[in-house]
Protein backbone atom coordinates (compact mmCIF):
# COMPACT_ATOMS: atom_id res chain seq x y z
CA UNK A 1 0.00 0.00 0.00
CA UNK A 2 1.27 3.33 -0.85
CA UNK A 3 1.43 6.47 1.51
CA UNK A 4 -1.56 8.74 0.18
CA UNK A 5 -1.45 12.50 1.39
CA UNK A 6 -3.67 15.07 1.46
CA UNK A 7 -3.16 18.68 -0.75
CA UNK A 8 -4.62 21.58 -1.37
CA UNK A 9 -5.20 22.49 -5.08
CA UNK A 10 -4.59 25.82 -6.94
CA UNK A 11 -8.87 26.21 -7.14
CA UNK A 12 -8.88 25.71 -3.31
CA UNK A 13 -10.07 22.37 -3.43
CA UNK A 14 -8.84 19.06 -2.98
CA UNK A 15 -6.66 16.44 -3.76
CA UNK A 16 -4.09 13.30 -3.05
CA UNK A 17 -0.44 12.54 -4.01
CA UNK A 18 0.81 9.38 -3.76
CA UNK A 19 4.78 10.15 -2.96
CA UNK A 20 6.30 6.65 -3.81
CA UNK A 21 5.12 7.12 -7.32
CA UNK A 22 5.25 10.61 -7.43
CA UNK A 23 2.05 11.06 -8.88
CA UNK A 24 -1.11 13.39 -7.93
CA UNK A 25 -4.43 12.13 -8.20
CA UNK A 26 -5.58 15.85 -10.01
CA UNK A 27 -3.96 18.79 -11.52
CA UNK A 28 -2.04 20.72 -8.82
CA UNK A 29 -3.67 23.52 -10.86
CA UNK A 30 -7.75 22.72 -9.78
CA UNK A 31 -9.14 19.62 -9.02
CA UNK A 32 -12.39 20.50 -9.23
CA UNK A 33 -11.94 22.72 -12.36
CA UNK A 34 -10.18 19.86 -14.34
CA UNK A 35 -12.96 17.34 -13.39
CA UNK A 36 -15.49 19.89 -14.12
CA UNK A 37 -13.63 21.12 -17.06
CA UNK A 38 -12.39 17.13 -18.76
CA UNK A 39 -15.65 15.10 -17.51
CA UNK A 40 -18.84 17.14 -16.84
CA UNK A 41 -18.70 19.62 -19.56
CA UNK A 42 -16.92 17.54 -22.22
CA UNK A 43 -18.50 14.43 -20.86
CA UNK A 44 -22.28 14.26 -19.48
CA UNK A 45 -23.14 17.79 -20.91
CA UNK A 46 -21.76 17.03 -24.32
CA UNK A 47 -23.44 14.02 -24.47
CA UNK A 48 -26.59 15.22 -22.50
CA UNK A 49 -26.39 18.58 -25.08
CA UNK A 50 -26.40 15.99 -28.04
CA UNK A 51 -28.97 13.57 -26.79
CA UNK A 52 -31.80 16.10 -24.73
CA UNK A 53 -33.90 13.07 -25.55
CA UNK A 54 -32.83 10.75 -22.85
CA UNK A 55 -32.93 11.08 -19.98
CA UNK A 56 -31.39 8.22 -17.94
CA UNK A 57 -27.70 8.88 -18.98
CA UNK A 58 -25.64 5.54 -18.03
CA UNK A 59 -21.93 6.49 -16.87
CA UNK A 60 -18.76 4.02 -16.40
CA UNK A 61 -15.60 5.62 -14.51
CA UNK A 62 -12.36 4.13 -14.95
CA UNK A 63 -10.58 5.30 -11.50
CA UNK A 64 -13.32 6.05 -8.19
CA UNK A 65 -10.33 7.40 -6.45
CA UNK A 66 -11.32 10.69 -4.79
CA UNK A 67 -15.15 10.52 -5.84
CA UNK A 68 -14.93 13.95 -6.97
CA UNK A 69 -15.85 12.72 -10.29
CA UNK A 70 -19.46 11.01 -9.08
CA UNK A 71 -19.56 13.94 -6.67
CA UNK A 72 -19.92 16.38 -10.01
CA UNK A 73 -22.03 13.96 -11.77
CA UNK A 74 -24.57 13.72 -9.14
CA UNK A 75 -24.51 17.41 -8.83
CA UNK A 76 -25.41 17.55 -12.54
CA UNK A 77 -27.95 15.10 -11.85
CA UNK A 78 -29.79 17.66 -9.49
CA UNK A 79 -29.23 20.42 -11.82
CA UNK A 80 -30.74 18.60 -14.88
CA UNK A 81 -33.17 16.85 -13.59
CA UNK A 82 -31.46 13.50 -14.92
CA UNK A 83 -31.52 9.86 -13.62
CA UNK A 84 -27.95 8.38 -13.60
CA UNK A 85 -26.46 5.27 -13.48
CA UNK A 86 -22.88 5.02 -12.47
CA UNK A 87 -20.70 2.16 -12.37
CA UNK A 88 -17.23 2.61 -10.94
CA UNK A 89 -14.19 0.48 -10.31
CA UNK A 90 -11.34 1.04 -8.37
CA UNK A 91 -8.94 -1.41 -7.96
CA UNK A 92 -7.05 0.43 -4.60
CA UNK A 93 -9.77 2.12 -2.34
CA UNK A 94 -8.80 5.18 -0.66
CA UNK A 95 -9.12 4.86 3.70
CA UNK A 96 -11.78 6.47 5.17
CA UNK A 97 -9.62 8.73 7.37
CA UNK A 98 -7.85 10.09 4.24
CA UNK A 99 -11.30 10.44 2.49
CA UNK A 100 -12.23 12.58 5.39
CA UNK A 101 -9.93 15.43 5.19
CA UNK A 102 -10.98 16.17 1.79
CA UNK A 103 -13.09 19.30 1.35
CA UNK A 104 -15.23 19.02 -2.11
CA UNK A 105 -18.62 18.50 -0.08
CA UNK A 106 -17.90 21.32 1.79
CA UNK A 107 -17.02 23.98 -1.48
CA UNK A 108 -19.85 22.81 -3.62
CA UNK A 109 -22.69 25.38 -3.37
CA UNK A 110 -24.98 22.11 -4.35
CA UNK A 111 -27.87 21.70 -1.40
CA UNK A 112 -26.80 18.09 0.57
CA UNK A 113 -23.30 18.19 -1.28
CA UNK A 114 -21.59 17.51 2.05
CA UNK A 115 -23.76 14.46 2.56
CA UNK A 116 -23.85 13.25 -0.68
CA UNK A 117 -19.88 12.99 -0.47
CA UNK A 118 -20.19 10.70 2.38
CA UNK A 119 -23.05 8.68 1.08
CA UNK A 120 -20.76 8.26 -1.99
CA UNK A 121 -17.80 6.38 0.07
CA UNK A 122 -20.07 4.90 2.73
CA UNK A 123 -22.25 3.04 0.22
CA UNK A 124 -21.31 -0.12 0.04
CA UNK A 125 -19.22 -2.29 -2.88
CA UNK A 126 -20.07 -4.54 -5.42
CA UNK A 127 -23.89 -3.75 -5.36
CA UNK A 128 -26.24 -0.67 -6.35
CA UNK A 129 -26.97 2.18 -4.39
CA UNK A 130 -29.68 4.75 -4.73
CA UNK A 131 -28.99 8.51 -3.85
CA UNK A 132 -31.96 10.88 -5.18
CA UNK A 133 -32.07 9.86 -8.90
CA UNK A 134 -28.36 8.94 -8.53
CA UNK A 135 -27.42 5.26 -8.73
CA UNK A 136 -24.37 4.21 -7.88
CA UNK A 137 -22.53 1.24 -8.03
CA UNK A 138 -18.54 0.95 -6.49
CA UNK A 139 -16.92 -2.18 -8.12
CA UNK A 140 -13.57 -3.27 -6.29
CA UNK A 141 -11.89 -4.94 -8.72
CA UNK A 142 -9.23 -4.79 -11.39
CA UNK A 143 -10.10 -3.23 -14.59
CA UNK A 144 -8.12 -5.53 -16.61
CA UNK A 145 -10.17 -8.76 -15.07
CA UNK A 146 -13.65 -6.79 -15.55
CA UNK A 147 -16.11 -6.47 -18.12
CA UNK A 148 -18.13 -3.34 -17.66
CA UNK A 149 -22.34 -3.21 -17.91
CA UNK A 150 -23.93 -2.38 -21.53
CA UNK A 151 -25.27 -0.02 -22.33
CA UNK A 152 -22.85 2.95 -21.88
CA UNK A 153 -23.32 6.65 -22.46
CA UNK A 154 -20.31 8.63 -21.20
CA UNK A 155 -17.12 7.18 -19.66
CA UNK A 156 -15.02 9.09 -17.47
CA UNK A 157 -11.47 7.34 -18.15
CA UNK A 158 -9.47 8.58 -14.91
CA UNK A 159 -7.06 6.03 -14.28
CA UNK A 160 -3.52 6.86 -13.17
CA UNK A 161 -0.97 8.06 -16.05
CA UNK A 162 0.19 6.22 -18.67
CA UNK A 163 3.39 6.19 -17.63
CA UNK A 164 2.88 4.62 -14.70
CA UNK A 165 0.05 2.19 -15.69
CA UNK A 166 0.26 1.39 -19.74
CA UNK A 167 -1.45 -1.74 -19.48
CA UNK A 168 -4.93 0.06 -18.23
CA UNK A 169 -4.62 2.72 -21.69
CA UNK A 170 -4.37 -0.43 -23.70
CA UNK A 171 -5.89 -0.99 -27.29
CA UNK A 172 -7.27 -4.10 -25.45
CA UNK A 173 -9.07 -2.17 -22.38
CA UNK A 174 -10.27 0.74 -24.89
CA UNK A 175 -11.82 -2.08 -27.20
CA UNK A 176 -13.65 -3.73 -24.20
CA UNK A 177 -15.39 0.01 -23.41
CA UNK A 178 -16.01 0.83 -27.20
CA UNK A 179 -18.02 -2.36 -27.33
CA UNK A 180 -20.20 -1.91 -24.22
CA UNK A 181 -21.42 1.98 -25.43
CA UNK A 182 -23.73 3.02 -27.35
CA UNK A 183 -24.07 4.96 -30.50
CA UNK A 184 -23.17 8.98 -30.39
CA UNK A 185 -21.41 8.13 -26.44
CA UNK A 186 -18.17 10.01 -25.68
CA UNK A 187 -15.25 8.98 -23.37
CA UNK A 188 -13.42 11.77 -22.04
CA UNK A 189 -9.38 11.62 -20.55
CA UNK A 190 -6.84 13.91 -19.17
CA UNK A 191 -4.53 12.67 -21.09
CA UNK A 192 -3.40 13.74 -24.71
CA UNK A 193 -0.05 11.50 -25.13
CA UNK A 194 0.18 10.51 -28.67
CA UNK A 195 -0.27 6.34 -27.91
CA UNK A 196 -3.42 7.10 -25.78
CA UNK A 197 -4.82 8.72 -28.86
CA UNK A 198 -3.75 6.08 -31.32
CA UNK A 199 -4.98 3.31 -29.07
CA UNK A 200 -8.42 4.98 -29.23
CA UNK A 201 -8.68 5.34 -32.54
CA UNK A 202 -7.39 1.66 -33.28
CA UNK A 203 -10.28 0.55 -30.70
CA UNK A 204 -12.30 2.08 -33.01
CA UNK A 205 -13.40 5.99 -31.42
CA UNK A 206 -13.31 9.36 -32.94
CA UNK A 207 -11.13 10.84 -31.45
CA UNK A 208 -10.22 14.80 -31.27
CA UNK A 209 -7.73 16.92 -29.07
CA UNK A 210 -9.51 19.82 -26.87
CA UNK A 211 -8.26 22.25 -24.76
CA UNK A 212 -7.31 20.99 -21.29
CA UNK A 213 -8.42 23.21 -18.20
CA UNK A 214 -5.88 25.70 -16.53
CA UNK A 215 -2.28 24.50 -16.46
CA UNK A 216 -2.89 21.61 -19.10
CA UNK A 217 -2.52 22.27 -22.74
CA UNK A 218 -4.80 19.28 -24.47
CA UNK A 219 -7.26 16.45 -23.67
CA UNK A 220 -8.92 14.13 -25.50
CA UNK A 221 -11.85 13.29 -26.57
CA UNK A 222 -13.46 10.31 -28.26
CA UNK A 223 -16.81 9.30 -29.38
CA UNK A 224 -18.45 6.00 -30.68
CA UNK A 225 -19.97 7.02 -33.93
CA UNK A 226 -20.24 3.43 -35.39
CA UNK A 227 -22.98 0.85 -34.70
Amino acid sequence: MHTIKPIITADGSSSLFVPELNEHYHSTNGALQESRHIFIDHGMHYFHKNNPEIDTIHIFEMGFGTGLNALLAWEFSQKENLKIHYTTIEKYPVENRVIHELNFGKILTTANAKETFETLHTAPWNQEYRIDNFTLKKIEGDMLNYNPPKPIDVVFFDAFAPDLMPQLWSVDVFSKLFNCMNFNSVLTTYSAKGDVRRNLITAGFTVKKLAGPPGKRHMLHATCSTL
